[in-house]
């Protein structure tokens, strides 16, 4: 199949300067996976059998005539319709829900493809409908040694954003708590301290980590995956979806919640009996969850359809 893929050359997230690889880690494995790749960064038409808008904050504003099966990438479904600039890139106008669904459905798209089940439920479906293509944020499997739990701090590390969004969006409630609890290891974002580790010295900072906190209040975020892909053991907060990843708390992961979170000073009195679970996640990330695994999921989806 040709997969022609529309997305700004410009665009953040794509860039090396953010401080994610996941965005791009996906977009290269979709380039590397089918069998033709046409490169489209204006307006223009194409003949390829599957179109992919990789947009994730609805920013690119051109148009494809095409009659090819056509995929949108949606990132953040509570996103609201938004000017502004990122630290290191450039000025944005980023599409609300109504919006960008809009702007989907003018495109004539198939699929929205979304990293949240619930959030495109709330937000994006009542315009959209019933075109959800479901995967996690993913980064690639990582290439770097995965070090056993003996050989590794016996640190519980918390990072990530701790900021409450402008517009009544507050997902960071419980990890806010966490984070100032005993036994966890702060980071700070990258956003709040520049010498924070990011894309590939992050995820090999979590190879030197026992464990990790995977912690939001709404959406199943990359750490979720990043953390078991690494070899911790992933302290997750339970959402819907950690169900649709396969998690099983004491199997392949340990949920917390306020009431258990001594667990954490627990686990770090002897990280080794946890090898199990560690072993566990990884083997599940590694089968299922990973930028690889993404770009062949959506080539078999588009397969069956063309």
């Amino acid at each position: 199949m040709k997969m022609a893929i529309a997305y700004n050359k410009d665009d953040y997230k794509l860039s090396d300067k953010s401080y994610s690889k996941n965005y791009r880690d996906m977009f290269d494995c979709l380039i590397e996976r089918f069998d033709e790749v046409e490169h489209i960064t204006e307006s223009c038409s194409t003949k390829a059998d599957v179109l992919i808008y990789f947009d994730p904050h609805s920013s690119h504003h051109i148009t494809v005539d095409s009659d090819a099966l056509k995929y949108e990438y949606f990132n953040d479904p509570h996103q609201k319709d938004v000017f502004g600039k990122y630290t290191e890139g450039p000025f944005v106008h980023k599409l609300g829900a109504e919006q960008r669904s809009k702007r989907a459905l003018d495109r004539g798209v198939d699929f929205a493809i979304c990293p949240s089940k619930t959030g495109y439920d709330k937000y994006l479906k009542p315009y959209l409908g019933d075109r959800l293509f479901w995967f996690p944020v993913v980064p690639r499997k990582p290439k770097m040694s995965i070090p056993f739990l003996k050989d590794r701090k016996p640190w519980v590390i918390g990072s990530g954003h701790l900021a409450q969004g402008n517009n009544g969006f507050r997902p960071y409630d419980f990890r806010r708590w966490a984070y100032s609890q005993p036994g966890v290891s702060v980071l700070p974002h990258y956003a709040q301290n520049p010498a924070t580790p990011v894309r590939e010295q992050y995820m090999k900072l979590l190879t030197y980590m026992a464990g990790a906190l995977a912690l939001c209040d709404t959406y199943v975020v990359a750490k979720y995956v990043e953390n078991s892909l690494c070899g911790c053991v992933n302290f997750i907060q339970w959402l819907p979806e950690c169900e649709m990843l396969g998690f099983e708390d004491g199997t392949n992961c340990i949920c917390v919640t306020k009431d258990n979170f001594e667990i954490v000073e627990e686990f770090k009195k002897d990280p080794e009996s946890y090898q199990d679970i560690a072993d566990a996640g990884r083997e599940l990330m590694e089968n299922n969850w990973t930028a690889e695994k993404f770009a062949e999921s959506v080539y078999r989806h588009a397969e069956a359809r063309v």
